[in-house]
């Protein structure tokens, strides 16, 4: 039985590739959270979510990327091939539904995978 989760070849799950995204890709911020996009060289993209202490708890940070997760889980289509995707949680996160979250995540992904700033 296969879930609704990500592909472990669609995660990104290393310290390194965060770090990667981070110093080597674009920053693109919003009010909710912060996206990370660097060129991946493979045929699919991948995702990774993190959450600071700044947010707050264990449970918290969990909360916010599970919503965060939900968001983009619902539409991953919608992101381009070849890029890898790193997204921040922010406060303003635990205030929203995925559904609230969706629009300016796929208007920031677009806006990174093009090449605007």
């Amino acid at each position: 039985m296969q879930g609704k989760g990500f592909p472990r070849a669609h995660r990104l799950r290393k310290r390194a590739e965060f770090e990667r995204a981070y110093t080597e890709g674009t920053k693109q911020v919003a009010p909710k959270f912060v996206l990370f996009t660097r060129p991946n060289g493979l045929k699919h993209p991948r995702v990774g979510f993190t959450a600071t202490r700044r947010l707050g708890n264990a449970v918290i940070r969990n909360r916010a990327r599970r919503l965060l997760r939900e968001a983009i889980r619902s539409r991953w289509e919608g992101f381009a091939a070849g890029y890898d995707y790193v997204v921040v949680a922010r406060p303003g996160v635990l205030e929203s539904r995925p559904m609230e979250l969706l629009p300016g995540l796929l208007t920031l992904a677009a806006r990174a995978s093009s090449g605007v700033t």
